[in-house]
């Protein structure tokens, strides 16, 4: 576990690029699939992060992203600022590309839009502690559940969110995304 860690809500503008560098090692190899190359990923990553969406760490040694009533932490990727990185075709292929990734949200549910911890700090506690501060952030704006998807070929993240006393509750497949055949929605409560 490693000590002196503060989690806040947010990240300054100066950290964008290191915030989206790091969301795009974790999610970097299903994101390239809507858009091929890295640099331009992460440069529109972090023209369309919604800082207020996030928690993050630091030095962003860690992110989790989450889809409120208010918004989402890619909530700012438009088809204008699609077409300006990546041009009419690449536009395009992104939008039905990331159409296939959308998740809905119930009303009083929160869902985690992704985690990320970097590498040299994965195992010291960044990641629970992210998922913590996710958890007491969702009792206290009022959700009634928190919801997070986790793909069926990731045993790391299942057996974190397990610990963190997430019970599955559903399985979706997703034949036309090879790579991704589940998704499992996971949820730590739920009130009536």
């Amino acid at each position: 576990m490693i000590s002196n860690v503060l989690c806040q809500q947010g990240f300054p503008d100066e950290l964008r690029t290191q915030a989206a560098a790091l969301y795009d090692s974790a999610f970097g190899a299903k994101l390239s699939r809507a858009i091929p190359d890295a640099n331009r990923r992460i440069a529109l990553l972090a023209e369309v992060f919604l800082p207020e969406f996030a928690l993050s760490e630091g030095q962003i040694v860690g992110i989790v992203g989450f889809k409120s009533v208010s918004g989402a932490l890619t909530g700012g990727m438009s088809l204008a600022r699609l077409y300006s990185h990546l041009g009419t075709f690449g536009a395009l292929r992104a939008i039905l590309v990331l159409a296939l990734y959308n998740r809905t949200r119930a009303r009083d549910q929160l869902l985690m839009d992704g985690i990320a911890v970097a590498p040299s700090m994965r195992g010291k506690g960044v990641g629970s502690l992210l998922l913590h501060e996710l958890q007491a952030f969702a009792r206290t704006s009022g959700y009634k559940s928190l919801r997070l998807d986790v793909i069926d070929t990731n045993p790391d993240a299942r057996r974190l969110y397990k610990r963190m006393g997430f019970i599955a509750t559903r399985t979706t497949r997703f034949g036309y995304l090879a790579g991704y055949s589940a998704s499992g929605q996971l949820q730590p409560w739920s009130t009536p």
